[in-house]
């Protein structure tokens, strides 16, 4: 649930609050309904709110764009506010806190509630606004965003065209338009909507204070996961990936039938098709945007393997599809087999943003591309699938069992080397009092093997400048995180790493520029923050120091001595109430059930 994020907000007059003509500039929109802060960061061009007559209907842009105003209409965008799991969380918030305080929710889902105003003062939108949800003149309306999420976009007033050295002209008609092009076109296509960072704006998102009763939460992010992976081109990581924003693959280019408003080109597909089986059954189970996500999800991008576990060792082997394969209970009667889902062309996490609302099924047959028996069961594939268990495992916390995983796929494929850079990162995240200076030896001995054949492997290099740093050689890591911040200036771990050296050397400037474009990359970087609190101490910005501080604070993990609310769950608690109501949600669930793969983790079977 959720679309993206900006910078700005709308005054809005508040029942019981004297009115001001001026506008309230540099407060988010919620701000002024019922002392709630920070609820979404949802902004009007100049501050000020729309009126409910600016907004231009989706209808109207049919005059032109027939198509795409058909590929929308089933689209998820177009549901955002009327989709039955959405209206019944939004009642769930409003019946626990009141209507201005779902500005939280309705900022991304239906920006023209909050960007009028109409939510802030406890009223609701007009049947055709809220009907229409993320509306064409919505998303082309922006003009700048920022990866700060929950509506971290700034909506100029909507028009349809923008005059060189003219005010945007908001009622112009048809043949107006179809005259003056070029101005068209400078109204509707703003150079950031063609970024990954303007899709940032509402795929990410916090839970803030007024929400929590506490502190700020990270609720999910899609862009990030993006960001750090190998996908985006920015983040050093193992796998090659073909660079590729949120648009190539959710908005792909296909050949259309010219139309009034189309020339003779490719278009970007306003389907949006994702990981939502649900909201395509509103248009009926046979519509195209059904079959189109049905399409888009049995294209091979997931592939799925399984291992039996040894009750008793915990030793694994691999049970490859198609094999001859053969369970051997323990004396109970049990077999534990732990099952992988690797994704194997999705660029972020899957599933993806609200987990705890999505229910991820197989559908027989389609989690993976057909091949032969043989390309099932040679080494590569072998490989390949130990490989992803020593990911699944990493990301379960299980680091031992992660390095084995990737050890014994390097002995499959010596030809990989990644396989034993993966293996030593997973070393890093062992704990181990006592133990610490084996990991490293051996950490470090994996990566020199990689460099002894592959000098330039700039992967293995990081890797080593990691592990010489913790054991505190820094002159010799040095070189390591200079070469990786130099050829991935947004790879928030490398800059984290660069930073923390270059502070250990006293080249403050370089260590505060690192800090920074890692604070701008991810603002609930915590760590980021107290290193610039430091930075700005020490050099007697004290009002900057004091700003980093609180945003440390704010974002530090619960838990840890100091941070704000660590011993509270209050806010948590009252959050998942709100928004979980399980049996309520799948009421609308069963209605509308998802594509057939529920991945278990582990599964026991009893002979």
């Amino acid at each position: 649930m959720g679309l993206m994020a900006a910078t700005g907000a709308p005054a809005a007059t508040v029942p019981g609050e004297p009115s001001s003509s001026a506008p309230v500039r540099g407060q988010t929109v919620a701000t002024l309904a019922a002392g709630w802060q920070e609820l979404t960061n949802a902004r009007t061009e100049g501050a000020a709110p729309f009126a409910i007559e600016d907004y231009i209907s989706a209808a109207r842009c049919a005059h032109c764009h027939e198509t795409v105003h058909a590929q929308w209409r089933e689209s998820v965008h177009r549901w955002s506010a009327t989709e039955p799991f959405y209206r019944e969380s939004v009642a769930l918030l409003e019946a626990e806190a009141g209507v201005a305080v779902t500005a939280h929710c309705q900022g991304c889902h239906s920006p023209m509630a909050v960007l009028t105003g109409t939510v802030q003062r406890g009223e609701r939108l007009p049947g055709l606004l809220e009907a229409e949800g993320i509306s064409c003149i919505v998303c082309h309306s922006i003009t700048a965003v920022t990866t700060d999420g929950t509506g971290s976009y700034v909506l100029r007033r909507p028009s349809l065209l923008d005059r060189e050295g003219g005010d945007p002209a908001t009622g112009a008609t048809d043949e107006e338009v179809l005259a003056d092009l070029p101005s068209h076109r400078r109204a509707m296509l703003a150079p950031v909507l063609q970024t990954s960072e303007f899709c940032a704006a509402c795929h990410k998102g916090n839970l803030p204070t007024p929400l929590t009763g506490t502190r700020p939460m990270r609720d999910f992010s899609t862009y990030d996961e993006w960001q750090q992976s190998s996908y985006s081109g920015q983040s050093l990581v193992p796998g090659a990936a073909s660079r590729s924003g949120c648009q190539s693959c959710h908005m792909a280019r296909w050949a259309v039938t010219p139309e009034r408003g189309t020339a003779n080109r490719k278009l970007a597909s306003h389907r949006w098709l994702g990981g939502n089986m649900a909201v395509p059954g509103f248009e009926g189970a046979t519509s195209q945007q059904a079959r189109e996500v049905a399409r888009f999800l049995t294209n091979g991008l997931l592939r799925l393997s399984l291992f039996s576990v040894d009750p008793d060792t915990g030793a694994r082997q691999w049970l490859p599809e198609g094999g001859a394969n053969q369970l051997e209970p323990d004396r109970q009667g049990t077999c534990v087999v732990d099952v992988v889902v690797a994704n194997r062309g999705i660029g972020h996490a899957f599933p993806t943003q609200l987990r705890d609302l999505i229910e991820v099924r197989r559908a027989s047959g389609t989690a993976e591309p057909q091949s032969t028996e043989a390309d099932r069961l040679d080494r590569q594939a072998a490989a390949l699938a130990w490989r992803d268990l020593g990911r699944a495992l990493l990301a379960e916390g299980m680091a031992a069992e992660a390095v084995e995983g990737f050890l014994v796929a390097r002995q499959l494929a010596p030809e990989e080397l990644e396989h034993l850079v993966e293996a030593a990162n997973a070393m890093l995240t062992q704990p181990g009092p006592g133990a610490r200076e084996d990991v490293l030896h051996r950490a470090l001995a994996l990566v020199s093997e990689v460099l002894a054949l592959e000098p330039d492997n700039l992967l293995a290099r990081f890797t080593q400048s990691r592990i010489l740093a913790e054991a505190g050689r820094w002159a010799e890591a040095l070189p390591g995180a200079e070469a990786a911040v130099k050829a991935f200036p947004r790879d928030r771990r490398v800059l984290a790493h660069f930073g923390q050296l270059a502070l250990a050397f006293g080249r403050v400037d370089e260590a505060e520029a690192a800090f920074e474009a890692l604070a701008a990359l991810d603002p609930q970087a915590a760590h980021a923050h107290r290193a610039l609190a430091d930075i700005y101490g020490s050099t007697g910005r004290e009002r900057q120091r004091d700003a980093a501080r609180v945003r440390y604070l704010d974002w530090r993990p619960p838990g840890e001595p100091g941070s704000r609310g660590a011993a509270s769950l209050r806010g948590h608690v009252r959050v998942a109430k709100v928004l979980r109501r399980q049996e309520r949600l799948l009421d609308g669930a069963r209605r509308y059930p998802p594509l057939e793969v529920q991945p278990t983790p582990r599964l026991v079977v009893r002979a």
